[in-house]
């Protein structure tokens, strides 16, 4: 689908052996600013421990997104 990104990041990658080809770090506001671009309507889907998810959908918040366009899944135990 055209409209799909993916935007896979891994945090703690010193702790790897492995090397990892994309995005590294936390997401920041300004991460998500360079992804999203110019998109017109960006509908963002969060999954994750509670914890991330909502520290993610605070960061979204933050650039404006609307909480109409945030589609999340929390999971723990992993």
């Amino acid at each position: 689908n055209p409209n799909f990104r993916l935007v896979a990041t891994m945090t703690a990658m010193h702790l790897s052996s492995r090397t990892w080809p994309n995005q590294t770090g936390m997401i920041t506001a300004n991460l998500v600013k360079e992804v999203v671009g110019d998109l017109p309507k960006p509908i963002f889907y969060v999954v994750g421990p509670p914890g991330m998810v909502q520290a993610m959908c605070q960061t979204l918040g933050q650039v404006g997104a609307d909480a109409n366009d945030i589609r999340s899944e929390e999971f723990s135990g992993y």
